[in-house]
């Protein structure tokens, strides 16, 4: 279980944030909470809803495989563009467009993309 990021809530992904805020960004990379939410938060200022249905958090790639075989009902993820050879097997995976899986390849607990393969243990 990971540790939250609002008292006892964990963020999963929805905010409306004003304009007056946003504007005041740097144009880089950055996360909001360290650069808006805690000041915002400790000020009173962040409402929070409660989401009642499942989520999977995808910030990992064991988090977006498991994300990914949950909603195809435990059945690996390929793209229709993909190019599967034959006699290859695709376990527990998720395969993205354009990408392929070689002939006789066994790809098992993975996410291929078109020219990275990431393997999740």
């Amino acid at each position: 279980r990971r540790q939250a990021d609002f008292g006892t809530l964990r963020y999963c992904g929805v905010a409306l944030l004003p304009a007056a805020l946003v504007s005041g960004l740097a144009p880089e990379p950055s996360g909001l909470y360290e650069v808006m939410w805690r000041a915002e938060l400790d000020r009173g200022l962040v409402d929070l809803v409660v989401h009642p249905g499942a989520f999977i958090d995808c910030g990992t790639p064991r988090d977006y495989l498991d994300a990914n075989l949950a909603a195809a009902g435990g059945s690996s993820v390929i793209d229709e563009s993909a190019r599967i050879g034959s006699g290859a097997k695709v376990e527990r995976s998720v395969v993205w467009d354009h990408s392929e899986v070689a002939p006789g390849e066994v790809l098992t607990e993975a996410v291929r993309a078109e020219h990275l393969t990431v393997l999740v243990r």
